[in-house]
């Protein structure tokens, strides 16, 4: 574990550094800076034994949506596609967040750049950890764009690391133009039943709390 730990911790400390100087030079959020927010609805089928309650009961969700691309790079430039869900179960903040990648059983950990007006498979790229197992979260656009110029669908899948994919969902969302100041962090605001494994929160954490403490 300390090992994993020690290998986490240095990716992570370069992505704060570059999080940070980001942030400096833009006086904006040093990742996703302009994004696009949206009211969404999450219905959830029922029944997929991830031993997680939120993916295997049967229910209908409120969330908040935002879409953006992660660098901010200029317009026509490709970018990682992001989109991060803010859930509210029961006073419980929630927060998943998912960004292009590949569908494979390795490309699915793989981020893919795509250009403005491409849309397509977002995962949550790294897995957490579940009493069910190493597990995955994916969505698929299966409706739109609009004149949003963003997918109004998407179908929401779930998946063990190195596994196939198992529908369980979709989530629906009403795109609005104007953005935010909301910061998503999936280090805080954990999916009850799963966790971050430790290797992925000294990934992930540094540059996190470079965000936290940077320019709105």
């Amino acid at each position: 574990m300390f090992v994993q730990r020690a290998l986490g911790a240095v990716p992570g400390a370069a992505l704060a550094v570059g999080a940070v100087v980001t942030a400096r030079i833009r006086h904006t959020k040093p990742l996703h800076p302009v994004g696009i927010m949206g009211a969404g609805r999450l219905h959830i089928e029922g029944g997929a034994a991830t031993e997680v309650p939120l993916l295997d009961e049967p229910a209908e969700h409120d969330v908040i949506v935002r879409w953006s691309r992660a660098m901010g790079l200029p317009p026509g430039a490709a970018d990682i596609e992001g989109l991060a869900l803010r859930l509210d179960l029961g006073g419980v903040v929630a927060d998943v967040l998912f960004a292009s990648t590949g569908d494979g059983v390795i490309s699915r950990h793989a981020l893919v750049a795509r250009r403005p007006g491409q849309h397509g498979c977002l995962t949550t790229l790294l897995p957490v950890s579940t009493p069910g197992g190493s597990l995955l979260l994916r969505l698929v656009p299966s409706a739109g764009p609009t004149a949003s110029g963003l997918p109004v669908s998407y179908e929401l899948s779930v998946g063990h690391v190195g596994g196939p994919w198992r529908t369980v969902g979709q989530l629906t969302v009403d795109w609005r133009e104007e953005d935010q100041k909301i910061r998503f962090d999936p280090v805080l605001n954990q999916l009850p039943g799963t966790t971050q494994y430790g290797w992925v929160t000294a990934l992930r954490e540094p540059a996190y709390r470079a965000g936290r403490s940077g320019a709105s």
